[in-house]
């Protein structure tokens, strides 16, 4: 229940350690109204999410420990272009000069700028440089120049800044239907998108740190184009990119704004997910390449093929056996990096059966306090993307951030000592089962499971209740 082991029937979390997706046989899937109309009647499509039950093929506490992966130490980024270009390791500071050059060259290219005198009365925002380190298939040094857009003033600069995403429940939607229709699902980036979007205000911003016009170093940049940190740069982005993608042929979910469709001559929809600069789309070989190569001369970018990972979560799949994995082991290595949990026993739960309780110390640890939301923060992505089984807990430590007790920051590092055990679980998609949809809904309707913690919130008597879906009657 929510105070101990994750129930079977909350997700589908299965140990993955030296199997392929061929080998796993979940045995029911679930589903969701995608918002899609169906072009023969006046209904919306039912698109399955195929989440399938909690099946451990190996319980958590019968793991051994020398199964267990270490963390890998993490690189991190420098935080100033000048400790980037001045690093011991030359070939390092090479690697952070070639992105940093490329970025400037590619706002050149864009014509995001042009050199002005600053106007009489007009604000003036400042610029900085972030340097992050993207750890993909291959680790890539990126460098970024930003806006501090919180100087910015409504009304005055910026109007409009709330730029949608894909949901995460959309995401595993279009994962569920390519894997049902086997599909492929291919990723798509779209390189500098921001700097794409015209804006509609005049901004003024500071000439950037290292790249100071040496004959005008009082002059600033009057930007034509939307530069990455200012308020309204999402919002002009999304904009540009969902009314070209409506002018090709796609069409808006009612469901979610950046989940589109488009319906092929010979019916089969295919699908398209957008989350900022990232596209997700599910669809044939031939109309992907011919999709790439319509929106690559639109947009600088580059098509990375079938999708490996897609916001931090990683994607195996076998197309033929219908059978697709999603997991975050590179994630929660990191995070155990980050937190320096790498050693000791693992545990066997998230959350001990001992209730926490609020700290009575009048003056908050400011360290630990931080410290944990910081954590809280991670883990609550983790929690969300594709570990449900840390949700209660997360949810429960995250009410003591302000001013946490010992007793919170050892709860903090339980869940951590949980994920170093459980690293190898992971969801399991099956699309085998998906053709039995209808007549299992017809036979057996929609079930559903609830679970409830009985009041254990002794300070107020707090019910927690989880409740889950399904259908064909295999809900366990």
């Amino acid at each position: 229940g929510p105070l101990g082991r994750p129930p079977r029937w909350l997700a589908a979390l299965t140990p993955c350690t030296n199997r392929s997706p061929a080998d796993w046989n979940p045995p029911t899937n679930l589903g969701r109204s995608s918002g899609l109309k169906d072009p023969n009647s006046d209904d919306e499509m039912f698109v399955p999410t195929n989440t399938v039950e909690t099946t451990c093929l190996t319980e958590p506490s019968k793991l051994e420990i020398n199964q267990f992966v270490h963390p890998v130490p993490v690189e991190k980024a420098p935080k100033t272009i000048g400790e980037a270009i001045n690093l011991k390791d030359k070939l390092k500071a090479a690697k952070w000069n070639k992105a940093i050059m490329k970025e400037y060259n590619a706002m050149k290219e864009f014509g995001v700028f042009k050199l002005v005198k600053l106007p009489k009365d007009a604000s003036l925002v400042g610029s900085r440089w972030l340097l992050n380190i993207k750890r993909d298939d291959e680790k890539t040094y990126k460098a970024r120049l930003v806006a501090q857009g919180y100087t910015q003033t409504f009304g005055h600069d910026f109007n409009a800044t709330y730029c949608p995403v894909l949901s995460l429940r959309s995401f595993r939607a279009v994962c569920g239907y390519a894997n049902w229709h086997k599909l492929k699902l291919f990723h798509t980036d779209i390189s500098n998108a921001f700097l794409n979007a015209n804006l509609k205000h005049k901004i003024y911003v500071k000439q950037p740190p290292g790249f100071i016009d040496p004959d005008n170093p009082d002059f600033v940049w009057e930007l034509i184009k939307a530069l990455y940190g200012l308020k309204q740069c999402g919002n002009e982005w999304n904009d540009l990119l969902i009314k070209w993608l409506l002018s090709i042929g796609f069409i808006r979910s009612t469901v979610d704004s950046c989940l589109l469709y488009k319906i092929m001559p010979n019916g089969m929809r295919i699908l398209l997910g957008v989350y900022v600069d990232d596209l997700l789309l599910g669809a044939s070989g031939t109309y992907a390449d011919q999709f790439a190569d319509q929106i690559l001369k639109r947009f600088k970018g580059k098509n990375l093929g079938e999708v490996k990972r897609f916001l931090g979560m990683q994607i195996e799949r076998d197309i033929e056996q219908q059978k697709l994995l999603i997991h975050q082991r590179d994630y929660i290595d990191e995070i155990l990096q980050r937190f320096d949990v790498s050693n000791g026993k693992p545990s066997d739960t998230p959350l001990a059966a001992e209730p926490l309780t609020k700290n009575t110390a009048e003056e908050p640890n400011a360290k630990d306090a931080a410290l944990l939301r910081e954590g809280c923060g991670c883990l609550n992505y983790l929690a969300q993307c594709t570990r449900p089984d840390i949700a209660v807990a997360v949810s429960v430590l995250s009410q003591f951030v302000e001013n946490p007790s010992r007793q919170h920051m050892d709860a903090f590092k339980r869940i951590l000592s949980y994920l170093r055990g459980t690293r190898d679980l992971v969801i399991v998609f099956d699309g085998k089962m998906a053709n039995d949809y209808n007549h299992s809904m017809q036979q057996f309707g929609l079930p559903a499971c609830v679970k409830t913690s009985l009041a254990d919130r002794q300070e107020k008597q707090r019910t927690m209740r989880s409740v889950t879906y399904g259908c064909g009657g295999l809900l366990h």
